[in-house]
């Protein structure tokens, strides 16, 4: 809805580790423990990347559980601002999450850090 600008500084994820995953009917809620509070409200499509680099791309928290969790207690080792609004985390199993901005209407994704907020 409100797009990510490409020099968004989101840098501050970086060496976060995911440590709960909240799940709901329409969203998943990602927190993470490290320097800073960070946490990621999603309400959008999320893109499920495997080590291997196969990208599924699910419509519902509930589609993507089984990756998500997988990812838990994981650390974060690369994160990027792609195009139209995607934000690409990257673990350091090698896997990725990517969130993208995929609503006209509503928010897509709410990044909560260190008494910031970012409404994609």
């Amino acid at each position: 809805m409100y797009g990510l600008p490409l020099n968004t500084d989101v840098s501050f994820m970086v060496n976060q580790r995911l440590i709960q995953v909240c799940f709901g009917q329409n969203d998943l809620i990602l927190k993470f423990d490290g320097t800073e509070y960070v946490s990621i409200l999603v309400t959008s499509a999320i893109g499920c990347i495997s080590v291997e680099g196969a990208c599924r791309k699910v419509n519902s928290s509930k589609e993507a559980a089984s990756f998500v969790l997988g990812l838990l207690g994981m650390l974060i080792v690369a994160v990027q601002v792609l195009p139209e609004g995607t934000l690409s985390i990257g673990f350091e199993t090698g896997e990725q999450i990517h969130l993208y901005d995929d609503s006209r209407q509503f928010e897509s994704y709410t990044i909560e850090h260190a008494g910031k907020t970012i409404v994609v």
